[in-house]
């Protein structure tokens, strides 16, 4: 043995001793193993160091945690894994004290994460068949030519729920599936982030996979609820193979970056998201919910297989039946589309036989590569692709959140959001949830200049997509990178469309620069350090879906964008981080106009301002100030929640003991349940969640849930978020025997078809009368007339024991149009999830409402002689409410510029006629031929479009 290996072979048994000697100082609770193949002896340590993985995870318990380190110097664990309890195996590169193998924010394991390789034929390299599993910084190596997936899904039931992978590297070969779900498998609540996925150059392979059943068997797989974000994708494809009995239902794609450098491939279709279905067709199986956002397709393949698509939909997939038609479930928004070529066979984005569907795909809001329309430089889209508007610049990041109802002012947070400079802060009233889409953007919007003198530091645009009025005012905090300094005199602009204007005085406030954590997988804190910052407050008006102005959240489809403008000095800026759970500094501005009130809530002095009616102008209005001493104080009582061994539900109470109105909130995901506690998530229910006081209080119910829970103890800090303080609540419960509750509610479905029945009554039991059963009804998934938001239940959680509890559910029909309403009503319980139909029937005279009608929704200027025509705007309900109408800048598919006027722009009509007369004129075209533009209705009767053609004669 020569001197190099003596020395390694002595440090290695050093450092074996050294851990012995730690494990044996170790509690017994201590709920982890290592796996550390490159120790001869790593069986004889008290069990909990071992050889390979699968023997740490047959000795594991329920809800342990697996370290494992990489073998060394270059080796690999040669085994393909089964995961049949919950667990969380995490790759470490340190031995004694465990040291994650990723960086938070970059995609893929580190270069010194363990790697799994299975040599031996195989299906996969880790099989899950257990609920409640997280796998994080492993190098999964399927390229052997004897294994052909990743991770696969086993479900000792029916389904395989919570699963999280990330910060993982996937290397494939030919065939290969680095995550897939088929073979009447099913997955739901599956969460795949920031993992990297290499493929081959000259083969096709899968980075997540759901289906492939070879007949209508039903053979293929079934998804719900699934994720896939921040990941970056090499020479891979992703699949979704419709089968006769399987639902493919909730899939979102956020984030993630696509680069294929193909070459030489023979498959028939090769791209980066591919849907269809393996047999000729079918009438059960369907594709639901299917969102696509804040992506990049890279333009990168070869010369040989340059002409892949992006998004494509092939014949014979069906629509999804249940929920209408492909408008309504499937939507991409806020993604660049890069790729060129359209040479070959597929678009890059829409259906390979369009005539086989008779919706459109919502594919809006995004960047084609260029300022030009994608019809207009190649056929990137098929018919059926509604993608107007788009954006007008390359989009560099951004966000995707849903906000519940609630009249307090909430926080919006996320790696996401933070990483692209922009935090928000929503009010909404109990009309219904909202979609918030921060975007961040590359450079100024494609037709306007930054202002002499201006240099920007950041682009943004945010779109607001929610129920009909339930947004009441907008807080957005725009950060600036830290060390940066802002334009004392203008920090924020707006684009009108074409200049640049200062966002009015009144509605800025400049906060100081702070540091925001936010929480990974790694149970670590990644610091997010940020510059100045400003806050515009925004008042909306209208519905629909918004884009933010500094006057108004309005629908017009061209979008608004911000600038954060850059200090005209280059001195640097002094800033003070202070932690997220200090964030109490922020004004209480109450903003007064002829138009709307605006209260955006936080704890420094307020000011109160009033103003004249905004104005798109670059002054900004008169104002008169005064201030008013603002400071809320959370105080709880009890500040610890003990539910001994058979507690279900414990309340705390918030008040304010300062001046002013407490906003406070208790996110879920900041909950810590301590790590040496066998499971997390056993506080079943908080409600409400958040609210708003002043001098009174607010009484809080916490429900626990002890199902499937081991015996033992168990703890948790829960945490109070306000703008007067953070506190946090001890919560301690004990579990004394194994619960098992079962569930019933009836009925399965509600009617309320005649005038007179708005309310009706669910009743939940537990039959066997043992344990507890807690349940909770969430958000109503509506298949019509979701934005008015027409079902209310109370309570929205609780428990039962012995005797049976009660659901009461309101139905409301004010401002609905006539017409058969469904929705589906999710009751989610510890021991699995019920789903409750209900349908309604609006019949006329039930409800005001009014009805927009276009009297042509086409104008063809053919005769070179015309250039005025008109349309008619009318009331198709003249009983009901009056009709309010506005008109958007026309929409150019191709050449611009040559409609002249439209006018009138806005209008109110019950019973009389309204006619808008559009001017045109040829002499600006100098290609003879057809041109055509849209003109889009807006009202609170619905939304249309009128098209207009133009044609130029030959000479």
């Amino acid at each position: 043995m020569n001197k190099q290996v003596k020395k390694i072979s002595f440090l290695m048994s050093s450092l074996f001793v050294l851990f012995v000697l730690l494990l044996s100082y170790l509690p017994a609770w201590a709920a982890y193993r290592t796996v550390a193949k490159s120790f001869s002896n790593c069986n004889n340590a008290g069990d909990l160091l071992y050889c390979t993985i699968q023997d740490a995870l047959n000795a594991a318990g329920a809800n342990d945690t697996i370290y494992v380190l990489p073998v060394t110097p270059s080796g690999f664990y040669n085994e393909s894994i089964s995961i049949s309890n919950p667990a969380r195996i995490f790759g470490s590169s340190v031995f004694v004290t465990p040291t994650a193998t990723w960086s938070a924010g970059t995609q893929g394991a580190s270069s010194d994460a363990p790697v799994l390789r299975y040599t031996t034929t195989t299906d996969e390299v880790i099989n899950i068949k257990s609920d409640n599993v997280i796998i994080s910084g492993l190098e999964i190596d399927s390229s052997s030519v004897t294994a052909n997936g990743g991770i696969s899904f086993e479900p000792v039931g029916t389904n395989v729920d919570y699963v999280t992978i990330t910060y993982c590297s996937f290397v494939l070969n030919d065939g290969d599936k680095a995550i897939t779900v088929d073979n009447g498998k099913s997955v739901s609540n599956l969460t795949v982030d920031y993992c990297s996925f290499d493929g081959p150059e000259d083969e096709l392979a899968y980075w997540f996979s759901v289906g492939e059943g070879t007949a209508a068997t039903g053979d293929g797989g079934a998804a719900d609820g699934v994720v896939l974000s921040n990941n970056e994708v090499i020479d891979a494809m992703s699949e979704l193979q419709l089968d006769n009995t399987n639902n493919i239902k909730n899939i979102r794609y956020s984030h993630n970056t696509f680069d294929n450098a193909w070459n030489g491939l023979s498959d028939d279709y090769y791209g980066y998201i591919f849907i269809d279905s393996p047999a000729p067709f079918f009438t059960t199986g369907m594709i639901q919910g299917l969102t696509v956002t804040h992506n990049t397709f890279e333009d990168g393949s070869g010369a040989s297989a340059a002409d892949e698509f992006a998004f494509l939909i092939a014949n014979p997939v069906t629509q999804s039946a249940a929920a209408g038609d492909w408008a309504a479930n499937c939507a991409l928004h806020f993604n660049n589309f890069l790729q060129t070529d359209d040479s070959g066979d597929f678009p890059i984005v829409g259906f390979e036989t369009a005539n086989i569907q008779t919706t459109e795909i919502a594919a809006t809001q995004n960047w084609w590569g260029s300022a030009k329309s994608p019809k207009t430089f190649g056929a990137l889209v098929s018919n059926l692709v509604s993608f107007l508007p788009r954006a007008r610049t390359q989009i560099a990041g951004g966000g995707y959140a849903e906000i519940a109802a609630s009249t307090t002012a909430q926080p919006i947070t996320g790696t996401a959001i933070l990483n692209n400079f922009m935090s928000l802060q929503v009010t909404t009233t109990s009309g219904g949830a909202a979609t918030l889409i921060p975007t961040h953007y590359t450079s100024t919007p494609t037709g306007t200049s930054l202002p002499s003198g201006i240099s920007a530091l950041k682009y943004f645009n945010l779109g607001v997509k929610s129920g009909q009025g339930n947004i009441d005012s907008i807080s957005v905090t725009f950060y600036s990178e830290s060390g940066a300094q802002l334009n004392s005199a203008n920090p924020l602009y707006w684009d009108n469309g074409s200049d640049w204007i200062p966002v009015p005085a009144f509605a800025i406030t400049t906060t100081a620069a702070k540091t925001i954590y936010s929480p990974s997988v790694s149970e670590t804190y990644v610091t997010h350090a940020f510059g100045p910052a400003v806050i515009a407050n925004i008042t909306r008006t209208g519905s629909g879906f918004y884009y933010i102005t500094p006057t108004a959240i309005h629908s017009s489809p061209t979008q608004t964008f911000f600038m954060l403008a850059e200090s005209s000095t280059s001195s640097s800026s002094t800033t003070t981080s202070v932690p997220a759970d200090d964030d109490d500094d922020d004004d209480d501005t109450t903003t007064t106009s002829s138009k709307k009130t605006t209260t955006s809530t936080t704890s420094a002095p307020a000011t109160t301002t009033t103003s004249t009616p905004n104005t798109t102008t670059s002054t900004p209005p008169q104002t008169t100030t005064t201030s008013v001493a603002q400071n809320p104080r959370l105080t709880l009582s009890p500040s610890m929640l003990d539910f001994t061994d058979n507690g279900t539900a414990q309340s705390i109470i918030i008040s304010n003991t300062g001046t002013g109105t407490l906003a406070w909130s208790i996110p879920d995901n900041e909950t810590v349940y301590n790590e040496e506690d066998n499971g997390s998530g056993w506080i079943f229910s908080v409600s409400p969640d958040a609210g708003s006081l002043t001098t009174d209080s607010d009484n809080v119910t916490v429900i626990v849930s002890r199902s499937g829970l081991p015996v033992g103890s168990y703890s948790a800090d829960m945490l109070v978020m306000s703008n007067g303080g953070n506190l946090t609540v001890g919560v301690d419960m004990q579990v004394a025997g194994i619960e098992r509750p079962t569930v019933r509610v009836a009925p399965n479905f509600l009617l309320f078809l005649n005038e007179s029945k708005t309310d009706a009554t669910l009743t939940i039991r537990n039959p066997t009368r043992t344990g507890t059963l807690t349940w909770e009804v969430q958000k109503p998934r509506y298949r019509r007339g979701g934005d008015m938001d027409w079902i209310t239940v109370s309570p929205v959680s609780g428990f039962v024991q012995d005797q049976p509890g009660t659901v009461q559910v309101s139905i409301a029909k004010t401002n609905l149009p006539p017409g058969l309403y469904s929705a589906t009503l999710p009751i989610a319980t510890n021991v699995g999830n019920r789903n409750i139909s209900v349908f309604m029937r609006v019949q006329l005279g039930e409800s005001e409402f009014s009805e927009l009608v276009i009297d042509d929704s086409f104008l063809l200027f053919s005769d070179p002689e015309v250039t005025e025509d008109s349309f008619i705007i009318t009331n198709g309900n003249p009983e009901g409410l009056p009709l309010t109408w506005t008109v958007a800048l026309p929409e150019y598919i191709g050449e611009e510029g040559w409609i002249t006027s439209v006018g009138p722009l806005a209008g109110e009509t019950t019973t009389e006629e309204d006619e808008v007369t559009v001017f045109v004129n040829r002499d600006v075209l100098t290609i003879p031929g057809i041109y055509r533009a849209t003109i889009t209705v807006s009202s609170n009767g619905g939304v249309q479009d009128v098209n207009v053609f133009l044609y130029v004669p030959f000479l």
